[in-house]
Formats: structure tokens, sequence, C-alpha cells
């Protein structure tokens, strides 16, 4: 029934088995792999890298951080590549049971490289996982989550002065990952905290 009345599937790292259930059944359309790239889903709140990491944390499954102990073990000690408010605290959100979720630095040319790297490596070369392309979740079109409805806001974020520089980082973010995950992937998005002002979503 599912390949009969969709168009294209979204599924996460580890679906793989029913997404080919569902193209033996007939489905012929994209099959896409979810990830969200603006956030990584991590242990705590942690204010900083000074507080201790919790190393057996395992991350979703549907974020660029999934295995356990990898968001201790690559992220914590790079403070530079979270968003902080105005207290120097790294910004973050709880979303329903799936826990805290913090907020990355697309102006951070390493934070860009790392994602970029493995978000390349699920859709191209020997470790590629055989969707055929990926939905890019949670790009966002303004400050407007960050300073007005993430858990620890106060109204600013440290490495942004303004919309348009946001806005610029997250142009150059999507492009390397465009550039990592080559000329011929599927790349969809889903695009978030729009001013409705009708002329965001052009950088991108």
């Amino acid at each position: 029934m599912l390949a009969e009345r969709v168009d294209f599937i979204t599924l996460t790292y580890g679906d793989e088995a029913y997404r080919d259930a569902v193209r033996l059944a007939g489905f012929d359309g994209p099959i896409l792999q979810y990830l969200s790239v603006g956030q990584v889903n991590g242990p705590g709140p942690y204010r900083n890298s000074n507080v201790a990491c919790d190393e057996g944390f395992e991350p979703l499954r549907n974020g660029i951080v999934r295995e356990a102990g990898s968001f201790c073990g690559d992220l914590h000690r790079h403070e530079d590549w979270f968003l902080h408010n105005g207290a120097g605290e790294r910004l973050y959100s709880v979303v329903g049971v799936t826990g805290v979720w913090y907020h990355m630095n697309p102006a951070n040319a390493e934070w860009r490289t790392y994602a970029s790297q493995r978000i390349a490596r699920d859709i191209i070369g020997p470790e590629a996982l055989g969707y055929d392309g990926l939905l890019l979740d949670n790009v966002e079109l303004s400050l407007k989550k960050l300073t007005d409805q993430v858990e620890n806001r106060d109204g600013t974020v440290l490495e942004f002065a303004s919309d348009a520089d946001y806005q610029s980082a997250w142009a150059t973010y999507l492009g390397q990952i465009r550039a990592s995950a080559g000329p011929e992937t599927q790349l969809w998005a889903n695009m978030v905290s729009d001013l409705n002002i009708g002329s965001t979503w052009a950088l991108y």
C-alpha cells in the first residue's frame, strides 16, 4: 500500500532493511536519508567543555553524530563548534523524549568540514548506505529560534550579529555539504525559522 500512495519516502540510518522491502514491494520513487544538520543530540545540557562528559551517551541515529561516545570524543572539547547565548552558555533545545539538541556554529570551518565529511560518508563512497539522496532538516533561515525559542535563550547569539551573517554562514555550510556529497546527490531541505519576507530562501 505504501508503495502505491506516496511520491517519496524519508528514513533514517538503520532503516535500510525496511527501505529495501519497500523497494521490493514496487516503490520506485526517491528514498531519502533524514539528517538533522544544524543541531547535534548529546548528553547534558552542558554549559561548556569544562563540564565532564557522559562517555556512554548514545545519540539518536538521525543526526550527524550517532555513535556511542562520539559526542564526547569528537565534539565536546571544541567549544567554538557550538553556538552560545549572551552568558556564554551553549545554546540547546529539548525536543520531546529525544533529549538535548545543541545548536552548532555554521561559521566554524572545522565544524563544517567534520559535518560535511560525515554526511558525505553516508551517501557516496565505500560506506554509502544506498539512499537516493538526503533530507537535511533544521536548515535555519534566521536567528529567531536561537533568540526566541531555545531552552536557554536570552535574545543574544554571541557568534552572529544579524540574520544576514547567519544566513551567509549557512549558505557556506550548505555549499560545503554539496561539494562533499557530489553534484549528483539529491539534496532536499526542511527550512525553519522563516521570517516570511519572501526572499530568505533565495541565497540557499
